[in-house]
């Protein structure tokens, strides 16, 4: 990665002259946010950006303290859009939107309530009873990958974009044909809240919100009427129990909306970033497929070196100072978690990307305090798996020659949208993975 520095101190790569110009938005920035981190990081932990009106922070100690006290900083801005809605926009979408905070927006005890309620599904020992279908969609993945016969295929479009929701509409009692149409609605929904579309855009992104709201209602009638062996189904039935006299559905209507787009997105751009962390240091990606046993330490270091989710926000509650500067109660604040996770005050020579690193896992790919990741069993327990059967079935894989990807414009989302490979030489023969030791034992 190229970071030298220019005569203003600006490094190599990064869009900006000065913090206060820094958006989320610039080209450049969407394409490579790290050398734009470390030269914020230079500056100091934190700095104002007017272009956003947001104060930016982008040390791992500094966000780590934000996102741990609830006494001075509120989750209750995570929903509100990045950019502005026009007015026909916002009152159509009114109607349909549940008025009610969903999981990420909460603070205090009814945060707290609602994650007693659902974290039970999320522990590695009740997640077991997914593993099976997560190794058996791997390997479906997997012979698809090059079913053209040429010995290319996209990795992306078949296997990190498509293994994660199919994982997620089985643990949701979703119909498996529907994944591509929920994924579909939730880059929408992300993109209408988190990105940076025009206005024509916006309003051509209203219809597909409309019916991704639409389904999660009827799909939850359905799932009430008729439960499955599903999370979803179990949810329903112990929210029903805890509010027998009036069951506010919006409430569950959120959850599942939550569940659907953090539940795939977030993994599968997990794996992709990973993915392309490893093709494109190739010493790594060798050195993991002779020792697939470092398969566990090497997703530790591909959630570290670059996160699928490479900022969050607060609100300040009160008046208060960090490293100098006069934060005023009510000001947003745009934590860079993707900085943090480089932060070489923490961990050495940050910007190195090592799958034998010892001092990488402080990271904060899944938020901390009170609103750390609910599903990041799962995610960790889909990773082990991709990677494990991947490794061994196609260990000569190689990203077509000269290859760079793009990324959607997301403030809070990141991974390729394409990564096509090629069948290297000596391939193992299909079906390999089918048999390869179960993950993480």
């Amino acid at each position: 990665m190229n970071t030298t520095q220019l005569d203003n101190g600006q490094p190599s790569g990064c869009p900006f002259s000065k913090p206060k110009d820094f958006i989320p938005w610039a080209p450049e920035f969407v394409q490579n946010p790290y050398p734009t981190f470390k030269w914020l990081r230079s500056l100091g932990p934190v700095a104002y950006s007017e272009a956003m009106d947001y104060w930016v922070v982008n040390s791992r100690d500094a966000i780590k303290e934000i996102l741990m006290d609830e006494e001075r900083f509120s989750a209750n801005l995570m929903l509100s859009t990045m950019t502005k809605w026009p007015e026909d926009v916002a009152r159509e979408l009114a109607a349909v939107i549940p008025d009610r905070p969903m999981l990420k927006d909460l603070d205090g005890e009814p945060h707290e309530k609602a994650r007693r309620f659902l974290r039970f599904a999320f522990t590695p020992r009740r997640l077991e009873w997914i593993r099976e279908d997560v190794e058996r969609i791997a390997d479906d993945c997997l012979d698809s990958l090059f079913a053209d016969g040429d010995g290319s295929g996209d990795i992306v479009r078949r296997f990190t974009d498509i293994a994660p929701i199919r994982v997620l509409m089985k643990f949701l009692g979703i119909p498996d044909d529907m994944g591509e149409q929920i994924r579909a609605w939730s880059h929408n929904r992300e993109d209408m809240l988190q990105g940076n579309l025009t206005e024509e855009e916006l309003r051509a992104g209203v219809q597909p919100l409309k019916d991704y709201y639409a389904y999660a209602r009827r799909r939850i009638e359905e799932l009430e009427a008729n439960p499955g062996d599903d999370y979803m189904s179990e949810v329903i039935q112990l929210w029903k129990e805890e509010q027998p006299d009036n069951v506010v559905w919006d409430d569950v209507i959120n959850i599942l909306m939550s569940l659907m787009n953090a539940g795939h997105a977030t993994t599968s751009d997990l794996f992709g970033n990973g993915l392309w962390a490893l093709l494109t240091h190739r010493e790594q990606w060798d050195k993991l497929c002779a020792d697939p046993d470092l398969v566990p330490d090497a997703i530790e270091e591909m959630l570290r070196w670059e996160t699928s989710v490479p900022a969050w926000r607060r609100r300040a509650l009160v008046d208060l100072e960090i490293e100098g500067h006069h934060i005023p109660a009510g000001s947003k604040m745009f934590l860079l978690l993707g900085s943090g996770n480089r932060d070489e005050s923490v961990v050495s020579d940050g910007e190195a990307f090592d799958i034998e690193r010892t001092d990488g896992r402080q990271y904060l790919t899944f938020s901390a305090g009170a609103h750390y990741c609910l599903g990041q069993s799962l995610a960790k327990l889909e990773l082990n798996t991709f990677f494990r059967r991947l490794v061994a079935r196609y260990p000569h894989l190689e990203l077509r020659e000269g290859y760079v990807p793009d990324y959607r414009v997301n403030a809070f989302h990141r991974g390729p949208n394409s990564l096509p490979v090629e069948l290297g030489p000596e391939p193992l023969v299909a079906g390999a993975g089918a048999g390869a030791e179960r993950d993480g034992r």
